[in-house]
C-alpha cells in the first residue's frame, strides 16, 4: 500500500474516531439526564473500502504515467472510456487478406477526457478483406480494375495520359507498379504565362516578331525576332515582341502607260509616242544592256524615266 493510501486511510479513521467521542458524549448525556433508551446509529463500512480501492487505482494510474486525478472519460466515435482506462484502436479499418487487425493495434489510455498514444490509431474495428483500398474513401472490388495516375500533377503542355495504368485488385494486392497511386492528376497552371492567344508553361520558350508583316527586301529575322521565356508567370524580354509569325511581302509589279511588268521581267519603253526625224521607233527605244528594256525590281523599273512609252508608231 503506498504512502498516500495510508495517510488517507488514517484521516478516515481519525475523522471517525472523533465522530464516534462526539456521538459517545452526545447520548452519554442523554443517558445520564434521562431514562429514555437510545439507538446508537450504524456506520456503514463499506464507504470505507470503496474510498481505499478508488485511491487505489488511482495510484495505480499514476505509476503508469498516464492517470490524473480526475474522472472525465473520453468519448471517440461514439465510444466511451472513463479517465483511467485503456481501449483498442486501429490504424486502419481493414487489412488485407494477407494481415491481421493485431498488426496495426495499439492501446491508448483515457486521461481527464484525452486520449493518449499514437493519434493516427483512430478506428474503433478492423475487419479482414479481399478488396483493395485506394485511401480512406476508395475501395475496390476484388477482380475490379481501376485506372490510377503516378502523378498528381503535370506542367502545363504535358499530358495527365501519360502517367495512366490500369491496375487490377487482386485478393487484397493491386497489380503493376505502386508508383501509379492517384486517383486523379491535372494539368498545373501555376506560374504560366498569356500572351498572344497562347499559354506558356513556367520555363517555356518561343521566338516572338516585333512585325507581322514586313515589306519584300527586308528581313523577318535579326531586329525584328527576338526568343523569350516564361518566367514565374511573367515574359522576359522586351515586351514590344509579341507577334506569333511574320511574313515577308511579295515583290510588287511594275505598272507603266498601261502595261503591267512582273517583278523580275523587262520590257521596252520608248521615249516618244509617235517616230519624228526621219528616224524609225527604234531610235527612241531603250533596250537596256542585254535588250531586256526597262527591268522591274519590286514596283521600280530600271533605266531612264524619260523612256515612258509602251508603243511607239512610225
Amino acid at each position: 500500500m503506498s504512502p498516500i493510501t495510508k495517510k488517507i486511510i488514517f484521516y478516515i479513521l481519525m475523522s471517525f474516531f472523533v465522530i464516534g467521542f462526539l456521538v459517545v458524549v452526545f447520548f452519554g448525556y442523554k443517558i445520564l439526564f434521562s431514562d429514555k433508551s437510545v439507538t446508537l446509529p450504524k456506520i456503514n463500512l463499506s464507504i470505507l473500502d470503496e474510498l481505499i480501492e478508488k485511491q487505489e487505482e488511482i495510484e495505480k494510474g499514476k505509476e503508469n504515467g498516464f492517470l490524473e486525478e480526475s474522472s472525465k472519460p473520453c468519448i471517440f466515435r461514439g465510444q466511451e472510456v472513463q479517465s483511467g482506462k485503456r481501449a483498442f484502436f486501429y490504424l486502419r479499418p481493414s487489412v488485407s487478406a494477407f494481415e491481421s487487425c493485431d498488426s496495426v493495434k495499439q492501446a491508448r489510455a483515457c486521461n481527464d477526457g484525452q486520449w493518449f498514444g499514437d493519434p493516427r490509431y483512430k478506428f474503433t474495428t478492423c475487419e479482414r478483406t479481399i478488396d483493395c483500398k485506394i485511401d480512406d474513401e476508395t475501395i475496390v472490388k476484388n477482380t475490379e480494375a481501376i485506372e490510377l495516375f503516378s502523378r498528381k500533377t503535370v506542367s502545363y503542355g504535358d499530358d495527365c495520359n501519360h502517367y495512366k495504368k490500369k491496375r487490377v485488385c487482386r485478393e487484397s494486392v493491386l497489380t503493376g507498379s505502386p508508383d501509379y497511386k492517384f486517383k486523379t492528376c491535372v494539368v498545373d497552371t501555376e506560374n504560366t504565362c498569356q500572351i498572344a492567344g497562347l499559354t506558356l508553361a513556367n520555363g517555356q520558350s518561343r521566338t516572338f516578331f516585333l512585325k507581322s508583316e514586313v515589306p519584300f527586301g527586308e528581313s523577318c529575322g535579326d531586329n525584328n525576332m527576338m526568343k523569350r521565356t516564361c518566367e514565374f508567370g511573367v515574359m522576359n524580354g522586351d515586351q514590344n515582341f509579341t507577334e506569333l509569325f511574320c511574313k515577308v511581302h511579295d515583290p510588287a509589279n511594275c505598272v507603266l502607260d498601261g502595261v503591267e511588268v512582273e517583278h523580275g521581267g523587262g520590257r521596252v519603253f520608248y521615249s516618244k509616242r509617235h517616230a519624228e526625224n526621219g528616224h524609225d521607233c527604234n531610235f527612241f527605244a531603250y533596250f537596256g544592256k542585254n535588250g531586256e528594256g526597262r527591268v522591274c525590281n519590286n514596283g521600280i523599273l530600271s533605266g531612264m524615266e524619260e523612256y515612258k512609252y509602251s508603243f511607239c508608231v512610225d
